[in-house]
């Protein structure tokens, strides 16, 4: 949904296994990418927006976006 993308990092530079739910288990794999083209969001997400890690400290976020930007930080990524 964010349009085009040059990916950065041929390997994943996080990953992890997302079983949020019973019966509901897969792998997620985290790459770094630079978005290229025009950023439009789908109707599922028209409100979307860029946030500073320090402003999503403050979000309601789930516990793998959590995870995710907690390994990222660790990274200094």
């Amino acid at each position: 949904e964010v349009g085009d993308i040059e990916i950065i990092t041929k390997k994943p530079v996080y990953t992890f296994v997302h079983d949020v739910e019973l019966g509901h288990r897969h792998m997620a794999h985290i790459f770094l990418g630079k978005v290229t083209g025009k950023i439009k969001a789908g109707s599922d997400a028209k409100e979307a927006q860029w946030f500073t890690f320090n402003q999503m400290k403050r979000l309601n976020l789930t516990h793998y976006t959590k995870k995710i930007l907690n390994k990222l930080y660790e990274k200094h990524l």
